[in-house]
């Protein structure tokens, strides 16, 4: 079974301005969010000019939250299926909480740890008493199976379109390899110069790189393949980026 998916990050219902402290974003996990505004919603159509190249599309399919359902309606002009195993983390007690705040809280809630991993990371690791937000490795189980059932076309080579927040769109790139197609890519060159050597074709993303350091922006784009149960990114638009460390790095603590 292979199939290709266009995984596009939605866009926002409103301009974002960018934070000067990294420390001070604030972790939102909405699942319903707002109507795309008509800036955004021009910014899709025009997003929708380049996909065309990729389609048809045997499918289009949009998390539960309404910016991702309008990102991929104007994008395609097709029918779009809501699929909640694309939605946002659930952050629960971290719901709007800065970036900072979730750190402070793993120091506390480890008090012989030495690391205080970036935050992230700290979402992604055992709290003594539980947790009652959904881990990254949760969310990664989540998507992958969302994605991997998005195949139910009898064509050959189907193409599927999913429109998702960030952390989806990580949870699919962290799990996949990098195609010779895509080793031209912008986003390939980031990943060379910061292993100084070019990743092999059977390395996973997650094998070097941890989430915070995958930035997806706001209407981009990546092409992967879906054959037996392997991922592969065979293409990849302009502004997907990697960073040689997360925005707000982990630290020892003193």
């Amino acid at each position: 079974m292979s199939f290709d998916v266009i995984m596009i990050k939605s866009l926002s219902s409103s301009s974002k301005v960018a934070l000067e402290n990294p420390a001070e974003k604030k972790y939102v996990s909405a699942v319903t969010g707002k109507p795309l505004s008509e800036e955004s919603a021009e910014k899709a159509k025009k997003l929708g000019e380049t996909l065309q190249k990729f389609g048809p599309f045997a499918g289009v399919h949009s998390s539960e939250s309404k910016t991702s359902y309008d990102t991929a309606h104007y994008a395609t002009g097709a029918e779009v299926i809501v699929n909640k195993g694309f939605n946002q983390i659930r952050l629960g007690t971290f719901e709007g909480v800065q970036a900072e705040q979730i750190q402070q809280a793993y120091a506390e809630a480890h008090p012989t740890a030495r690391f205080i991993p970036e935050p992230n990371d700290c979402l992604n690791k055992p709290w003594p008493n539980g947790a009652d937000f959904e881990t990254y490795e949760e969310v990664d189980a989540r998507v992958l199976e969302a994605f991997s059932k998005l195949h139910i076309s009898k064509e050959e080579k189907p193409v599927y379109v999913v429109s998702a927040p960030k952390e989806p769109v990580r949870s699919v790139m962290l799990h996949a390899t990098v195609a010779e197609s895509a080793r031209n890519s912008q986003f390939y060159q980031q990943l060379a110069v910061h292993l100084q050597r070019e990743p092999t074709l059977d390395e996973t993303i997650r094998q070097f790189a941890v989430r915070g350091q995958l930035n997806p922006k706001d209407g981009s784009w990546i092409r992967f393949h879906y054959e037996n149960g392997k991922i592969s990114i065979v293409d990849v638009s302009a502004d997907v980026e990697f960073r040689k460390a997360p925005p707000v790095p982990g630290y020892i603590r003193e």
